[in-house]
């Protein structure tokens, strides 16, 4: 390689190391705020669930509320939460490996894809996508809000009896942990102790479906918010990485082109001094 192609490899390993150290710092600054609103997220859907559990508990007839049993028709569903993009280590490899593994063994042959690397991915491997949403990381409530509303209409026309979600839980920016909650029919949280009883106004079978549907919605939110600290993690991580493996390519190259450098230079003394030599001897 002569000196003008390593100078250019060097300005292209040099561009490649300022591009990821970027992605690293702006990774880096997100993931304060996604992890604000994981906690936030975390903890509405705990006081959400410790009201749902007193609301059913002191009046066991609300516990046949159909969002708490499945139907016979219909089939099992999942949702499956990956990036919009790459870039982030294993973060899609791993969402997506634990999705076919539940495919698989749950017999589910219908999938709402969210991101475009779960979309591409299910696409390819020729899985009916029932729906596909994209631009869902930094989720805001509406996205919930529009999810929610499309998976609550098919369970009412018993097309599916079980809900399930795949996400990334992250409970430490070091760890990022794949794993699969059932949504529907909704997990009944445990019972309060002691019994109490709750004044629940207006006490009606609409009231209980809204409350239920605000609790599938914190779920789906707090999932989504789960997942996308995971990325911002993730991609910091990796970032973080070639930045490092960039900047020791860097210094390979330039001490390379340094010594290519010193060698020629010596050469050209060499053959100079060697001139002279004979010159003077004539």
């Amino acid at each position: 390689m002569n000196d003008k192609e390593m100078k250019g490899r060097i300005g292209v390993v040099t561009d490649t190391v300022k591009l990821t150290r970027a992605m690293q710092l702006l990774a880096a600054s997100k993931i304060r705020r996604a992890r604000q609103k994981r906690a936030d997220s975390l903890r509405y859907l705990s006081e959400l669930e410790r009201v749902v559990s007193l609301l059913l508990y002191s009046r066991p007839e609300r516990q046949r509320h159909p969002y708490l049993h499945h139907a016979d028709a219909g089939k099992p569903m999942l949702i499956v939460v990956a990036g919009d993009k790459g870039l982030c280590g294993d973060y899609n490899h791993a969402i997506l490996a634990l999705a076919e593994e539940f495919i698989r063994t749950h017999a589910i042959d219908t999938i709402f894809a969210v991101g475009y690397e779960a979309l591409e991915h299910f696409q390819r491997r020729g899985v009916e996508l029932n729906r596909g949403y994209v631009h869902f990381q930094e989720p805001h409530a509406f996205d919930t809000e529009v999810l929610a509303r499309d998976l609550l209409q098919y369970y009412h026309d018993d097309r599916y009896n079980r809900v399930h979600i795949a996400y990334t839980r992250t409970p430490s920016l070091g760890a990022q942990t794949p794993c699969v909650k059932q949504l529907l029919p909704m997990v009944i949280p445990p019972d309060p102790q002691p019994p109490y009883e709750v004044a629940f106004e207006p006490d009606s079978e609409q009231s209980l479906t809204d409350l239920l549907t605000q609790l599938l919605k914190a779920n789906l939110y707090a999932a989504l918010a789960d997942s996308d600290l995971a990325i911002h993690c993730k991609r910091m991580v990796a970032m973080q990485g070639a930045s490092r493996s960039g900047e020791e390519m860097l210094e390979a190259l330039t001490a390379a082109y340094h010594t290519g450098r010193q060698e020629a230079i010596t050469s050209e003394l060499g053959d100079m001094n060697a001139f002279i030599f004979r010159k003077d001897k004539r």
